[in-house]
């Protein structure tokens, strides 16, 4: 060694970095070639913040001593340290040509092959390594991560378990075993797991940030805060703890304490996109979307690319019925996440919101939704033989297992079934619980909560019940759980109620509906499913406190009242033109609009001004936003004559407002969910008030408000029609739905 080199070495040891490359490119312009040399100056310059400089001069060092597997490790842990994966798997799989059994080579190849995407070459490596070294438990954990992020969890639980036998208080490796744990639907496993690391290791970040995730998608929200506050006060101004303390509290319907949390976060990061989208999650969960679309704007600006501000702001936007724009948001956010399933199904029930559009086009994206989703879940294993003699096994899956109108026509088959027969599976895919889902539960016989679960871990579990036949009850509708269907978990699926249309899953087996809203020629053509037919395609349990019908206001009041009552995502131009010629026609009348948020300011200017630029004064409006059940009922009753929407007509809305004997006008149409309220107009008697067109449903308006006589024998027919229709005939329907699952499992119809 030269006295040169002796003393940049002495420089280099005690830290005097700078002194010591200034000796160093003195040396080297005297003696150019010197490999030891140029080596250390390249370490020294890089520690300096010269990256390429230090680059460059290690490389020359390696020219020199080609087969130099130190130089070239160095190269390759430079490489890493710029960002450069790619370059650092060459340098370090030159290690391993020098030296095979060189272990820092082998681990960061594995570890640079991870970062490049080459994820199965990665597993490779490590699992050599390990296979050398088994006691290496930071490559234990490196190799169960990369198992885990490719889905392969069991071969990850087994690597994970491996780490832990070598560090057994490794919290990292207790954190990933966790989530693998968690994915594979064992929620108490890995629980303990995410606290065990957490005990060797308080505060610890991610074991902290999965934990609490976990807690509030088991619907433990209280405990899930718990976590992220302890982890808080070793981290008080970590962005990704404080938005996930402030999600757990939106979730939960936590109203204060979420906006305060994202007004700490947002002090914090003003410019982080998820802060305020989950900002303007808070205000759509509280039913405010106007409230919610500055917010979500703002995420949308700071981040274009964050998919899931576009859905929350085109939700917000539909909400507001303001269709077409958030159809672009819509499309937007799906093209950004294209896998994911609820983007896609917020977008195809829009669809069929949206006026004028050509039919096949909206199945043919029902069909694409169908064909992704199919692929993504992958090929169906075989289904094991049914043991004759045994009771059916009926699965209902739903989001709405609690205070929702799916629950009128639900709760009378689960309370009817033929339990002697019929072995009861309830599958619930939201956390939102209340006394009705209490009630729903106590009936059921099985009752699984699944709203934490993937696709994958709901599908193995209905599996695993054995379900016979499984149904949907949500289409397309918020929290559906069609992607489990994707995997058909089930060899006899079915989609009822929650949606009318198809799902576009060649999976789906059957849609159960009626020959009064479908037919086997002109609707069967827009489904993947077989059309499976009912006498009556649902029963309704109306609420048993039900006010009694009063007699039609206006023979008090002196004026016809016209009533609204759906979400105004219905409430499209032409409907808005319709609704507005009827009102000029008779300029005594009034109108009560009720949907959610309507009472918001800006909503209340926008439908004023709507209504002012069609002609009709403000001041003849009522406008009244979100309200319980018991005051939606005696709003309905408040009203002479209400408006249906087109072309998606009312449902669980229009039933009420029958039952109330209000008599309502609506449009008739092809498709089923345009002729839902005509349908149950003419089963009630009451077929005059169909209309075929826009100038026809204006005429049947008019002319009902100068009918007095016709509106007095309306309220007293309407709710004894409804009595003695097949709609509350709950033992007929749940008699033939048996039927037809005694059909299918006997046939074996649908296991294809």
């Amino acid at each position: 060694m030269t006295a040169a080199m002796a003393q940049a070495q002495a420089l280099a040891g005690q830290g005097h970095l700078s002194e010591c490359r200034e000796l160093l490119l003195d040396h080297l312009a005297h003696t150019p070639a010197d490999a030891p040399a140029l080596r250390l100056l390249g370490k020294v310059a890089f520690t300096l913040g010269d990256q390429g400089g230090g680059l460059s001069w290690l490389e020359q060092a390696a020219a020199l001593e080609p087969d130099n597997s130190d130089i070239a490790y160095e190269i390759g842990v430079m490489r890493l340290g710029i960002g450069d994966p790619g370059g650092a798997v060459e340098a370090f799989r030159r290690v391993l040509e020098f030296c095979p059994d060189h272990d820092g080579g082998s681990f960061n190849l594995a570890w640079a092959l991870r970062q490049t995407g080459a994820l199965d070459a990665a597993v490779t490596q490590y699992q050599r390594l390990l296979e050398r070294r088994p006691e290496q438990a930071a490559a234990w954990l490196n190799l169960g991560n990369i198992l885990l992020e490719q889905a392969r969890l069991e071969p990850a639980e087994a690597a994970l378990r491996c780490g832990l036998a070598v560090a057994a208080d490794d919290a990292g490796l207790l954190t990933s075993l966790a989530e693998c744990l968690f994915r594979q639907g064992d929620a108490d496993a890995a629980i303990a797991s995410w606290r065990q690391a957490l005990t060797v290791s308080p505060g610890h970040l991610a074991a902290s940030c999965k934990l609490g995730s976990a807690l509030a998608s088991l619907h433990r929200p209280d405990e899930a805060v718990d976590i992220y506050e302890a982890a808080l006060e070793s981290h008080p101004d970590d962005t990704t703890l404080l938005y996930n303390l402030a999600t757990t509290h939106v979730e939960a319907r936590q109203t204060a304490p979420a906006q305060a949390v994202l007004q700490r976060l947002l002090a914090v990061a003003p410019r982080m996109a998820l802060a305020w989208n989950a900002q303007g999650a808070l205000h759509l969960n509280n039913g405010n979307p106007t409230v919610a679309e500055p917010a979500l704007r703002q995420a949308v600006a700071l981040d274009p690319t964050l998919a899931a501000a576009h859905n929350n702001l085109a939700k917000a936007l539909t909400l507001a019925g303001q269709q077409d724009e958030a159809r672009i948001h819509f499309s937007q956010a799906l093209r950004l996440d294209p896998d994911n399933a609820a983007i896609h199904s917020n977008l195809l029930f829009l669809l069929r919101h949206l006026p004028n559009l050509d039919p096949d086009e909206v199945f043919a994206e029902h069909c694409r939704y169908g064909r992704h989703q199919q692929e993504l879940a992958g090929p169906v294993p075989p289904f094991p033989s049914r043991a004759p003699g045994n009771r059916l096994r009926i699965g209902y899956v739903s989001p709405d297992f609690c205070d929702h109108a799916v629950t009128m026509f639900f709760e009378p088959v689960l309370d009817g079934h033929d339990r002697e027969h019929f072995e009861i599976f309830c599958y619930h895919t939201s956390n939102r619980r209340d006394a009705v889902t209490q009630r729903l539960r106590q009936r059921a016989e099985h009752w699984r909560s699944i709203a934490h679960l993937s696709a994958d871990a709901a599908a193995a579990l209905i599996r695993a019940d054995g379900i016979d036949v499984l149904v949907d009850l949500a289409g397309h509708t918020a929290g559906n759980g069609l992607p489990i269907f994707a995997r058909k978990p089930a060899p006899i699926q079915a989609t009822w109620l929650g949606y009318p249309g198809t799902t576009g899953l060649d999976r789906m087996d059957y849609r159960l509906t009626d020959l009064s809203v479908d037919d086997p020629e002109s609707t069967a053509r827009q489904h993947t499913e077989r059309l499976a037919f009912l006498p009556c395609g649902a029963v309704f349990r109306p609420p048993v406190w039900s006010p009694d019908v009063i007699a039609p206001p206006c023979l008090d009041n002196g004026h016809v009242r016209f009533g609204s009552f759906n979400k105004l995502g219905k409430v499209n131009d032409e409907v808005m033109d319709t609704w507005a010629a009827i009102l000029r026609q008779l300029p005594t009348a009034r109108m009560l609009v009720v949907a959610p948020d309507a009472d918001r300011p800006v909503v209340l200017e926008r439908l004023y001004r709507d209504f002012t630029r069609r002609g009709v004064d403000p001041s003849r409006l009522d406008i009244r936003g979100l309200m319980g059940l018991a005051e939606f009922l005696d709003a309905v009753a408040s009203v002479d004559i209400a408006l249906d929407p087109f072309p998606y007509s009312g449902g669980s809305t229009s039933i009420l407002t029958l039952w109330m004997g209000v008599a309502l006008i609506s449009m008739d149409g092809a498709e089923a969910h345009e002729r839902t309220t005509s349908l149950l107009l003419r089963s009630v008697g009451a077929a005059e008030l169909v209309a075929t067109s826009t100038a026809d449903y204006v005429g049947n308006a008019v002319a009902l408000a100068g009918d007095k006589r016709r509106l007095v024998a309306l309220r007293a027919s309407l709710r004894p029609h409804l009595m003695v229709s097949t709609l509350l005939d709950e033992t007929e329907l749940v008699a033939d739905l048996e039927g037809l699952y005694r059909q299918w499992c006997a046939t074996g119809i649908g296991t294809a």
